[in-house]
């Protein structure tokens, strides 16, 4: 790759639209791809290359952050590598921990995601990108756990007629949970299954009103600031002092 190149990507990368990227990522596999049905003859295969993809990008945007960036990098790899091996050699029965550490290792993209959104400066569209895409991601984590719970306890959701096995169909409860729409169809029947869905709905509110709330506060102090500064230059130039 020619120089200018790399510097160019490089740069943007480390800016704030690698934010948008991400977002933008999250649509791609959460909302476009599936409608189009092209997860649905290798569903597993799906999933793995999604959460590669999805965790390697989120673990790169705290590049600029060498110890949370070398910390996030460990945690993805440890879940991409029992991801990819539960997949390619299903005779290790690897049980839970693929499910667990694809968990952890979104929980850790989160984290990286919200320090970037709540970093101190103005409030741009990429910051706004960024907090939406850590409320997609709250609802794949619970996709996630979903997932792992009827793995272990087949009976902690009842859906009459329908194969509960597939990712997409957790991906939909958690969406429309995360979102208070409930249509009802998937029922959680166990108390763990019904603590984890009041937990969503709950994080998913919480969220959502202090976003909005730190968000405006954050811009309000932005633009305060930015009153101070000028006020401060003028008063320091010759002509506010002649005039003070």
């Amino acid at each position: 790759m020619p120089r200018k190149i790399r510097e160019v990507v490089t740069h943007t990368w480390q800016s704030e639209a690698n934010l948008a990227f991400f977002f933008a990522l999250l649509v791609l596999f959460i909302f476009v791809l599936p409608s189009l049905g092209l997860e649905r003859k290798h569903q597993q295969l799906y999933g793995a290359v999604v959460s590669s993809l999805v965790l390697i990008s989120g673990a790169a945007i705290a590049w600029r952050r060498r110890t949370v960036f070398l910390l996030a990098s460990g945690i993805v790899i440890v879940a991409l590598l029992l991801k990819w091996a539960g997949l390619l050699a299903p005779a290790l029965r690897l049980g839970i921990w693929p499910d667990t550490a694809t968990i952890v290792a979104i929980v850790m993209v989160v984290y990286i995601l919200l320090s970037r959104v709540f970093a101190p400066g103005p409030v741009t569209q990429m910051r706004i990108m960024g907090a939406v895409a850590v409320y997609l991601l709250f609802g794949v984590v619970w996709s996630q756990a979903y997932a792992l719970l009827f793995s272990i306890n087949p009976g902690s959701f009842s859906l009459p007629g329908h194969d509960l096995s597939s990712p997409i169909e957790w991906v939909y409860y958690s969406f429309v949970t995360l979102t208070t729409i409930g249509f009802g169809d998937i029922l959680p029947t166990h108390p763990v299954a019904r603590a984890l869905t009041i937990a969503e709905v709950v994080t998913g509110q919480l969220y959502l009103a202090v976003l909005i709330g730190r968000l405006v506060g954050m811009q309000i102090s932005s633009e305060l600031k930015a009153t101070d500064d000028r006020s401060s230059q003028i008063t320091e130039s010759p002509v506010g002092r002649e005039q003070a």
